[in-house]
């Protein structure tokens, strides 16, 4: 099931607008979570910890598309999925460390600037033109049809 879900390539198009339906779920997420932290501040730390796990799942329900992606790039989807598994560690020692310690916010920086740069790469360079070791390239135009759930499931038209 996993390998039916990564295999294969994503094109600029496809992948925006998935990127663009799975940012405003997580900015719902987040604001959510914000305001349970803000009405109940005695609960701060159980919140962040819900909050956490919603970014991991969210990161879950994202990672394929990120390494069908990297995959039209010609990349490995090794790549991606290191700098996932590192933001959401930087998540979660940022929710459990109160004092907020020089390291962590090192840590935080850093991830900021690498997810940034890592997305920017996947949003505007151009794929590989013809075939590479991950399939030809994506030609379903799912903006046309607006079909999310055939694109997160890697179900061609």
């Amino acid at each position: 099931m996993i390998n039916k879900l990564i295999a294969g390539r994503l094109n600029r198009k496809n992948y925006l607008l998935t990127l663009l339906w799975a940012v405003v779920i997580g900015f719902i997420i987040g604001f959510v979570n914000g305001l349970l932290k803000k009405t109940f501040p005695d609960t701060v730390f159980i919140w962040g910890i819900i909050g956490d796990m919603f970014l991991a799942l969210y990161n879950i329900a994202v990672l394929p598309l990120d390494v069908r992606r990297a995959h039209d790039l010609g990349w490995k989807g090794t790549w991606v999925i290191l700098v996932s598994i590192f933001n959401v560690v930087v998540q979660i020692l940022s929710n459990l460390n109160t004092n907020t310690s020089p390291t962590i916010q090192l840590l935080f920086g850093v991830n900021i600037m690498l997810t940034i740069i890592v997305y920017a790469i996947l949003l505007f360079k151009p794929g590989k033109d013809g075939a590479n070791e991950h399939g030809e390239p994506d030609t379903t135009n799912h903006l046309r049809t607006f079909d999310i759930w055939s694109l997160i499931t890697n179900k061609k038209a």
